[in-house]
């Protein structure tokens, strides 16, 4: 895979970039409400709402060409709730869900293209469990049990 590719991490830590976007704007006063950023473009970038400078309940995230690139649930400043996370094309990248900030339940990373790339559970925030990988073309190219997030020997 080349470096423009796919990667299975998080894009973006959106809390903290919110939370820390709202307090330059507002020189480090917690702020409550609703809350809409913009790219220097002036392209939307973000809408939410705040509770005391965190965000919190629905949000939803934008590329610059307009494109939604996620759509996140907060409660209390953490990540709950279904996480949705687009490329620039509004194909899907990553699916998955988060309780109290921790990824948990079957999460899938797509290609650019919109196959699937990866799929397998989480479990306090660690692989699981069962991953199937796939290529750009959808071939399955593996399958590697995980306990802890550690990689288990075939047996």
């Amino acid at each position: 895979m080349d470096e423009t590719g796919p990667k299975l991490f998080e894009p973006i830590n959106v809390a903290n970039l919110l939370a820390e976007s709202q307090r330059a704007q507002t020189r480090f006063r917690p702020q409550t409400g609703y809350f809409r950023g913009t790219y220097q473009s002036g392209a939307l970038f973000a809408e939410g709402r705040l509770n005391q400078g965190l965000p919190d309940g629905d949000w939803t995230i934008y590329h610059e060409n307009g494109e939604i690139w996620q759509e996140i649930s907060f409660k209390d400043g953490c990540k709950s709730g279904h996480w949705m996370v687009n490329h620039d094309t509004g194909k899907p990248w990553i699916r998955g869900h988060y309780e109290d900030d921790r990824r948990t339940g079957t999460w899938t990373y797509h290609w650019t293209s919109g196959t699937p790339m990866a799929e397998g559970e989480f479990l306090g925030n660690e692989r699981e469990g069962l991953w199937t990988y796939w290529d750009e073309n959808g071939d399955e190219l593996c399958r590697i049990r995980y306990l802890a997030d550690f990689e288990m020997p075939k047996s």
